[in-house]
């Protein structure tokens, strides 16, 4: 735990968390400038500004984030069957998120630098009795190669996915799903294309200003009702796919 002015911890050797055990580093800075984090373990950062100067994965190692911001130029790779959690977290402009496993977004957290995701993926916006609503703010348009969830564990909760410049594309293989959980609102406050599969099964609002809609994929109505309201320059939305109401 750090406290006091301008506290830091710099790695530039080999850390080694050892399996069943959590590194967790608390308050000021963490700079990961070279050398490795590795082990079985869980490095655990809260309320923490982590620089990542080498690229960070977790298919070793567990890596949860509360109340941090994580900066590049590294890349965080999220491996195939391993989950990533953001509470209340960051990931800044500099660095990069690569999503090949499973991204938990609860409170309000934020993706500002480039996002890729792979086939098989999921990104889970999940509201939950320790934080409630979901929001997760992606700063640049993305392509969705696997699954994007908007949930809720407890409550009548609310999760929202915003999208704040560029479009979200939704690939030939990619869905996005609005799921019933505990009850709440879904919401996409993006510009989508649609290329995939789209599923409403709980009530979902879409209303990104100025946004020019596209779907040559299918959007299935079908467990709740959708709205789309168009608003700003020239929002529209053009089908050339399939939609399939209940």
């Amino acid at each position: 735990t750090q406290s006091g002015t301008t506290p830091s911890l710099t790695n530039t050797g080999t850390m080694t968390i050892a399996s069943g055990r959590t590194w967790t580093f608390s308050g000021g800075a963490f700079n990961q400038n070279a050398g490795s984090i590795s082990g079985l373990g869980t490095l655990a950062l809260s309320s923490v500004t982590a620089n990542l100067g080498t690229n960070f994965t977790n298919a070793n190692t567990a890596l949860t984030l509360s109340s941090s911001t994580v900066n590049g130029p590294g890349t965080i790779t999220n491996a195939a069957g391993k989950t990533l959690t953001l509470y209340y977290s960051t990931i800044g402009a500099t660095a990069a998120l690569d999503n090949q496993g499973t991204v938990v977004a609860n409170g309000t957290s934020a993706i500002n630098g480039a996002l890729t995701t792979a086939a098989g993926s999921i990104l889970r916006l999940q509201g939950d009795n320790t934080t409630g609503f979901s929001t997760l703010t992606v700063a640049t348009g993305f392509t969705n190669n696997g699954a994007i969830e908007l949930t809720s564990l407890v409550s009548t909760y609310a999760a929202t996915l915003a999208v704040t410049a560029g479009t979200l594309t939704n690939a030939a293989g990619g869905t996005i799903t609005s799921v019933v959980g505990t009850g709440g609102p879904r919401a996409l406050n993006v510009a989508l294309d649609n290329q995939g599969l789209v599923t409403v099964n709980q009530v979902l609002t879409m209303g990104r200003a100025s946004s020019a809609h596209t779907n040559s994929g299918t959007v299935n109505v079908s467990g709740a009702d959708l709205t789309v309201t168009q608003s700003g320059t020239t929002p529209s939305l053009t089908n050339t796919g399939t939609m399939t109401i209940a």
